[in-house]
């Protein structure tokens, strides 16, 4: 089976869309039957790199796409492609296509990740949650399948638009990456790992850690990844200089990002609207405690294993802040490793890649 795949967000520096088609990738390329060609602006990740060095056929655009009037001039690039390659199934990976995508030569499936821009428009301005709400619907009425990362992300689709719940479907939860083992210690710091915006809660997270080093908490701070907003760019400078202890990492790559998790106090997630939350699912791959918000989505992934806060209140800062404090009083090194596994095992290339693989061969096949 011959699929074309979008693979556009693995291009420069993979988060978390890029990342689930990573390691989907590499579950993949084990079996025989899966052919597969890429399709991406450019090539400059490790990622990307690695996939490249295992001889998978990759079709450069050129040009690094950028959310701009650049992205119809891709999709065109991908409809010429396609037109090209001839595959059996064309799988955009990201949400959906702003132009009608058409495979003659087969099938065509989407990933739905989310639909932040309509529930949750923190951070994405004026414009872009009807660029998404109205392509996001075009996409759904063209496309043959379509793949979701969660039930709840499944749920929220159907809410929104009817049409999707006579689509073949299937729930493709997030595969987490193969991580090494490491001694594990507790240096003394909070961390965060993810997107720094609205969406995100770092601005409440930000604000709760003020509050509890002003409260006598001793624990740094550390957060790393792409900053996203420029509220929080400034937030981010303004909480520097009134507090000790806020560290900003920047983007981390990978080994780096294992050696954070394995030596850290907990790691906090307060998002307000999750789509799935792979960092949750890192941290208890080291044992790590794991404050979240009290969303439908962590309790789907992780059940009772983490740690929970609401966040949807006028105090949501204080009850963060009192979050930490406790984490702290508690000294808790480590969570039962009995418990994270079970956890931790349902997010495993042996467990997903098949279930994918046989989704994809049935809608090529009708």
């Amino acid at each position: 089976m011959k699929i074309l795949i979008d693979a556009r967000t693995l291009g420069k520096r993979p988060s978390g869309v890029g990342m689930y088609l990573y390691n989907f990738i590499c579950g993949l390329m084990q079996y025989d039957t899966m052919e597969m060609e890429l399709l991406t602006d450019v090539v400059e990740s490790a990622a990307m790199k690695a996939l490249e060095k295992a001889h998978i056929p990759i079709h450069r655009y050129g040009t690094l796409v950028e959310k701009s009037i650049g992205v119809y001039a891709y999709f065109r690039f991908v409809q010429n492609k396609i037109n090209e390659v001839k595959p059996d199934l064309f799988w955009e990976v990201n949400n959906l296509t702003p132009v009608v995508i058409r495979n003659p030569y087969g099938k065509t499936a989407v990933t739905v990740h989310d639909v932040f821009p309509i529930t949750a428009p923190y951070g994405y301005g004026r414009l872009y949650p009807y660029y998404f709400k109205w392509n996001l619907g075009k996409t759904l009425r063209h496309m043959d399948a379509v793949i979701y990362n969660s039930l709840d992300t499944k749920m929220q689709v159907e809410q929104y638009y009817p049409v999707s719940k006579v689509l073949p479907s299937c729930i493709s939860y997030i595969i987490t990456e193969e991580m090494p083992e490491l001694p594990l210690r507790d240096e003394g710091y909070f961390l965060y790992i993810g997107n720094l915006e609205e969406r995100k809660g770092t601005d409440l997270l930000l604000k709760a850690y003020v509050r509890y080093r002003k409260d006598g908490g001793t624990k740094k701070l550390y957060l790393a990844g792409k900053i996203r907003s420029d509220v929080i760019e400034t937030l981010l400078g303004e909480c520097q200089k009134e507090t000790d202890g806020v560290c900003y990492q920047g983007y981390l790559e990978t080994e780096e990002k294992y050696r954070m998790y394995a030596a850290c106090s907990a790691f906090l997630f307060p998002s307000r609207a999750e789509g799935f939350g792979m960092p949750v699912i890192e941290a208890l791959t080291y044992r790590k405690p794991v404050l979240v918000s009290d969303l439908p989505i962590f309790h789907e992934i992780a059940g009772d294993t983490v740690r929970y806060c609401k966040l949807d209140t006028e105090d949501a800062v204080a009850q963060l802040a009192d979050a930490m404090r406790q984490i702290e009083e508690e000294g808790k090194e480590s969570v039962p490793e009995s418990l994270c596994e079970a956890v931790v095992g349902r997010y495993k290339k042996e467990r997903l890649a098949g279930g994918l693989k046989e989704f994809l061969e049935m809608i090529g096949k009708k």
